[in-house]
């Protein structure tokens, strides 16, 4: 990604992150951007391929709604997902490592 000076990592970032923030994550099956603001980015793309009708803005009503039914979902689902990914984490650690066998002399 960068130059081979390694000297435009900065201009990079600001993507990089959109990127990352943008992504699903295993621990949680949500993107960070989803879980912040309950919903997908709208990317410059999307005003140029979807319909008008789906570019511009919902009545608010219906879009309070939809948002407080989204958070409810991510709270639970999101929970349900790290507690799951925490119990396949331990489970992973634990086949590979023994405990410790404390002996006195």
């Amino acid at each position: 990604m960068v130059n081979e000076e390694h000297t435009d990592w900065d201009q990079k970032l600001e993507t990089i992150l959109f990127a990352y923030r943008a992504s699903k994550q295993k621990s949680t099956g949500y993107s960070p951007f989803y879980m912040m603001f309950h919903r997908q980015p709208r990317l410059p793309i999307d005003s140029e391929l979807l319909p008008i009708s789906e570019v511009g803005e919902p009545d608010i009503d219906q879009f309070v709604e939809g948002m407080i039914k989204v958070r409810d979902e991510l709270k639970d689902k999101g929970s349900a997902n790290i507690s799951k990914a925490q119990q396949d984490q331990k489970e992973y650690y634990d086949k590979r490592h023994s405990p410790e066998v404390c002996v006195r002399h």
